[in-house]
């Protein structure tokens, strides 16, 4: 959860000191496609440019980590709105 809103405050939002890597991100419209399209699969992709790997897993250092909870979704749902729910 930390991670979520971290990447949400500091790579959506640019708060804390973050660098906003969607610059097109706005908190009321941006869907979940495209903060996935936008921001997670370019932070995700691997830095020899081989492909990519979950950003759970970079936000872990490589390790991969089996999830607690399952949370379903909708691409076309605003982001904002999933994390709202994820949090509750």
């Amino acid at each position: 959860l930390e991670s979520l809103l971290d990447f949400y405050a500091r790579d959506l939002m640019g708060l804390d000191g973050g660098t906003r890597c969607m610059l097109s991100f706005h908190p009321s419209m941006s869907t979940t496609r495209d903060v996935v399209r936008e921001a997670i699969i370019p932070l995700s992709r691997l830095p020899d440019g081989s492909g990519g790997v979950s950003l759970a897993t970079m936000w872990n250092q490589g390790e991969r980590v089996r999830a607690d909870r399952m949370v379903t979704h909708a691409w076309s749902n605003v982001f904002t709105h999933l994390v709202a729910a994820i949090v509750a």
